[in-house]
């Protein structure tokens, strides 16, 4: 199964992410936006992992989970991944407590290498992704004006989540095999 490590929003924020993508498919003439049940942080991508590996996964993201506070959070601006021709990611930017996630993503590298999970040589950038290979009409200067009423709003990241992610009815499911409290910093 594919499987991949992130950070679960709540049903409060995923809604704000959706009504800000609501907006931007107006703008765009074409792409490919995430499902709003599908929305989430992103800390590592494991790929095809056997059931073998499964639970010496998951007791390494019980021990990480049991040691990091929860994390608060604002999504700021647009930003994007550049393709040819389209903006191939287009994510909302993260301000606030993002040395925790830094932190987390490094503890999940260090953790999981030893099982066989390499760490990634690209650098990582905490964001939250909401479409792909899109084009807009307007350029995002505009766009980000148009949506500043709707950024800036805090949430709290309280779950680790090992998904699984599989395609059912042509439409991509994430699903939780494992989910890890997160402890509570209030």
């Amino acid at each position: 199964m594919k499987t991949f490590i992130a950070l679960d929003f709540d049903k409060k924020t995923k809604k704000n992410l959706g009504n800000i993508q609501k907006y931007l498919k107006t703008s765009a003439s074409k792409g490919s936006w995430v499902y709003i049940d599908n929305f989430h942080l992103t800390l590592k991508y494991l790929g095809i992992t056997s059931i073998d590996n499964l639970e010496e996964i998951k007791k390494k993201l019980r021990e990480i989970a049991r040691k990091s506070l929860n994390i608060k959070l604002k999504y700021t601006n647009l930003g994007y991944f550049r393709g040819k021709d389209v903006l191939r990611v287009l994510y909302l930017d993260l301000k606030g407590e993002t040395e925790k996630i830094y932190e987390m993503k490094n503890k999940i590298d260090t953790n999981l290498e030893v099982i066989g999970f390499h760490k990634e040589k690209k650098k990582y950038i905490p964001h939250i992704t909401l479409g792909r290979r899109i084009v807009f009409e307007n350029r995002i200067y505009e766009i980000n004006e148009n949506i500043k009423n709707e950024l800036n709003k805090p949430f709290k990241l309280d779950k680790l989540i090992l998904f699984k992610s599989e395609q059912i009815d042509n439409k991509r499911v994430y699903t939780p095999v494992e989910v890890f409290p997160l402890k509570d910093c209030d």
